[in-house]
């Protein structure tokens, strides 16, 4: 009978999966709620040392972090959760007899002796072998083996199925018993941290980091001052600092991935430096990007928090040849303007000034107390909302011919001057001498002539 209870329940909450979670911070607790269905007890095992996949590919447990054995490399936290998350859903149905399965009948319940999951720890080692699927349910096969037995036992996974399904039908869907073979194929490069600033989070960033200096061959240096929000070279006067592509490129930052990591290799550097980024935290983190690693040519990047060598893709290499410019808010009209000023004045120019009152309390509207100026509100609509939209590129006022201007307008009290020139749509401020410059191309989705905000 204790067999019974004591086998009862075998891998609903195996012990390293719930050692792996106390290791996280789950609830003791809760372990110990637990541990009545544990198949074996941690403290007799001792400390885990390490666990293998199909084909050798072995995860080891160091130092408290997990690490793949041939790269020797830390173990991605995501990748070790689903690996754990989906063995833990396992439940017992049964375990066989002997007189069910034996030595001579055992291929018809295992058929393949490799499809293993096996567990080292200070005193003793588990293997897990998975085998076939039952035709009349969702359930399937296990063989377990301990030191000192082994046994085979009927599981199911008790996660809910995801997508839509004819509740009749489910003794035939395989999709979790094909998700469970996936994690017992995984392999090293399934487990492998990609995550390039793995030791930094965006709290611990967002309140230590003081700044971000760029440099790269296609850009000024510049940088980034993160408490005040403000840059060097600095934000021109009458534009503001970006904070949401500011966020957005701290999230990147944190987040990037590399494709492939190469481990240092005797006689084999990287050369053709092209960008460089310097992150002052608790210390200064140098990330320099390469052209060429050893034969290889593609975007490398080397951190001084590691020795390996990264390989990104085009989105990350963006990060490195960030602009400065990238950082100001270069919209005409702020986002929040709209927003605060639900009526203002707005002029617009056409060798006479019109004026008008914007209503945007409810439904968008322009007003004129002139009965003869007749606006058209789908003309001022798109005006506004491309004036919300983010210039290309900002720089200080040039003088330009009068003839180049193709109208004005005035709000904020200021007036601006529409001029397209090269391919560029440019809205001149004339009060803080700025240039808005839009890469359009030609005019041709860009309204600009009198008849598109006036009736006649």
């Amino acid at each position: 009978m204790k067999k019974n209870l004591f086998f009862f329940g075998i891998l609903s909450a195996l012990l390293m999966f719930t050692y792996f979670y106390e290791e996280l911070g789950q609830s003791k607790k809760k372990l110990l709620e637990e541990s009545e269905n544990r198949l074996f007890d941690v403290h007799k095992l001792g400390a885990m040392l390490r666990f293998s996949t199909m084909n050798q590919n072995e995860i080891v447990y160091l130092n408290n972090n997990f690490y793949t054995k041939k790269l020797n490399y830390p173990v991605s936290p995501s990748g070790i959760k689903l690996f754990f998350d989906i063995l833990s859903s396992i439940k017992i149905n049964r375990y066989l007899t002997k007189n069910e399965v034996n030595d001579k009948n055992i291929d018809l319940f295992i058929p393949d002796l490799n499809r293993k999951i096996t567990f080292e720890f200070e005193k003793g080692k588990i293997e897990f072998i998975l085998g076939k699927k039952i035709q009349t349910d969702p359930s399937f096969y296990i063989l377990v083996k301990t030191e000192v037995d082994e046994f085979v036992v009927v599981a199911y996974d008790d996660s809910a199925l995801e997508g839509i399904y004819v509740e009749e039908n489910v003794h035939q869907n395989s999709e979790k018993y094909n998700r469970l073979i996936r994690a017992f194929n995984m392999t090293e490069e399934d487990f492998v941290d990609r995550k390039i600033l793995k030791y930094l989070d965006l709290e611990t960033i967002s309140k230590g980091l003081t700044e971000i200096k760029i440099e790269n061959l296609r850009n000024i240096s510049f940088s980034i001052f993160s408490h005040n929000q403000t840059t060097y070279p600095e934000i021109l006067k009458g534009l503001r600092f970006n904070e949401e592509y500011y966020l957005f490129f701290l999230g990147a930052l944190i987040n990037m991935q590399a494709q492939n990591i190469w481990l240092p290799e005797k006689g084999v550097g990287v050369k053709d430096q092209i960008a460089h980024m310097i992150l002052m935290v608790d210390k200064k983190i140098d990330l320099k990007l390469f052209r060429q690693y050893g034969h290889r040519t593609g975007f490398f990047v080397q951190t001084s928090l590691e020795k390996v060598i990264f390989e990104i893709d085009q989105n990350s290499v963006r990060l490195f040849f960030s602009n400065v410019q990238d950082f100001w808010d270069k919209r005409v009209m702020p986002e929040s303007y709209m927003k605060l000023n639900k009526q203002f004045d707005f002029s617009i120019i056409f060798n006479r000034e019109y004026v008008f009152k914007i209503d945007n309390s409810s439904k968008f509207n322009v007003i004129s107390e002139d009965p003869n100026n007749k606006p058209k509100n789908s003309g001022f609509k798109e005006l506004l909302d491309f004036l919300q939209r983010e210039a290309d590129f900002v720089k200080k006022r040039l003088k330009h011919n009068n003839k180049e201007i193709l109208f004005s307008f005035t709000f904020y009290s200021s007036t601006f001057h529409v001029i397209f020139k090269e391919g560029d749509l440019i809205i001149a401020d004339t009060q803080n001498d700025l240039e808005f410059h839009y890469h359009l191309g030609d005019l041709s989705r860009f309204k600009h002539v009198k008849s598109d905000f006036l009736n006649d």
